[in-house]
Order: structure tokens, then sequence, then C-alpha cells
């Protein structure tokens, strides 16, 4: 699932819906708008702090912000257990007051490429545990997180599909067996009590099958282990 701060770009959100379904139009969408206290994009555990590449100098140097980007970072890696920025964009815009010419335009271009780099430069050292990502286009963007939420959707069922364990070892060793799964072997434990139980003499086939998922089959198997246990 991935949820998305209802202050987000509009553009970025409608593509995002427009790719993998909004959630609260159709219960199969996997993206959902909601107000996010930390954070533009939220997938599993990772918390993402995203900046139009505009944005991002506008955060920088506190131009037209009541918090700055370290602000908002320094509340990403406090609420997520991952963190990660993501700037996409590559086309600088400042903002000059009044008249300007190509001069002045390219002036102050330069000087947002030389704070943006800066930034950069120094971000590894002032935040070692957060992660970062930049993109050439809002497209690429929406990509990459259609295919982390779509990633994250795979990876949870598959987790879901993991067999039991038990750190039991009575448990563990009688799942071992072929066709004995953990839910048999721990039915079998709370019928008999131990496995010395077990393997008594008047235990019988029949009172082993009075145990949901053994056959006579698996009856025969297991009283087979009387000899070597």
């Amino acid at each position: 699932m991935l949820l998305i701060d209802d202050r987000e770009n509009p553009k970025v959100i409608n593509k995002l819906f427009m790719s993998i379904g909004d959630r609260d139009l159709d219960d199969a969408g996997q993206a959902q708008k909601i107000r996010l206290e930390s954070g533009d994009y939220v997938i599993g555990s990772l918390g993402i702090e995203a900046k139009e590449i505009n944005d991002l100098y506008n955060s920088i140097v506190g131009l037209g912000r009541t918090r700055t980007i370290n602000d908002q970072l320094d509340d990403m890696l406090n609420s997520y257990t991952d963190a990660m920025l993501v700037v996409y964009g590559t086309q600088l815009k400042p903002f000059i007051r009044g008249k300007s010419n190509r001069q002045m335009y390219a002036k102050q271009v330069a000087r947002m490429q030389r704070v943006i780099l800066n930034y950069k430069m120094d971000l590894h050292r002032r935040y070692p545990n957060l992660k970062f990502m930049q993109f050439d286009t809002m497209d690429e963007f929406v990509a990459f997180l259609v295919r982390t939420a779509t990633q994250e959707k795979m990876s949870s069922v598959a987790s879901s599909r993991l067999p039991r364990v038990s750190k039991d070892a009575r448990i563990q060793a009688l799942s071992s067996l072929p066709g004995v799964s953990v839910r048999i072997a721990e039915d079998l434990m709370k019928e008999f009590g131990s496995l010395p139980q077990m393997m008594k003499a008047r235990v019988t086939q029949k009172d082993l099958m009075k145990i949901k998922g053994i056959g006579r089959q698996k009856a025969r198997m297991l009283l087979t282990l009387r000899e070597s246990y």
C-alpha cells in the first residue's frame, strides 16, 4: 500500500491513482491519500520526502517556507524505520524580482545549482542513515513509487505464505518428517504430551488417525519410528 500526503503535488497523485488505483474508490487500489504527519509518501516501513528540484532549493534556503528541508528530514528519521529523500526534475526556474535579463537569469541558475550541489555533497555526513535518489523527470519518480509499492505488496504476500516454524525441538523433529506439518506435529504433542508417550506400544494406528491430517499411511510411518526411537 502506498500512502500519499494529501498536500502533495496533484499531478503526481493523479498519475499514481491512474497507475495503481485509488483505494478510496476501489478496494483493489494500492494508493490512498491521507494527511501524513511526516513525509510525503509511505510504503511499508519506508517514509519518503519528495522534492521537485526547485522545491528542494527553496527548502534549503528557506524561501517561502516556515520549515527547512533539514527540519523535514529530522522528522522523517524520527518517524520511520527507513527514510528516503527523493528529488525529481532538472529544470531550474529562478525567481527574480522586477525585470531580468539573460545574464541575471544565468547567474541565479548557477547559484541555485551551487547551493543544491553543496547540500547533496554534505547530505551523507549530516544524515548517514538517510537514503537518497534523484530522477530526471516526474514520470520516472512516479514509476519508482509504483514499482516500490508493487514489490512491497508482493513481498507481503510472499511472507504470508511462508511455512510456519516452531522453536519447540519436539515439533521441529516431527515436522521434519514427510507429510507432517507444524500444525499436525503440534496436535500430536497436545494429544500425547511427549514423544515417549506417542512411541509407547499401546498407541495404535487408530489412535494416531484421530489427529486431523493423519491418514493410514502417515500413521504407519509414525509407528515405524518406534524401532529407531
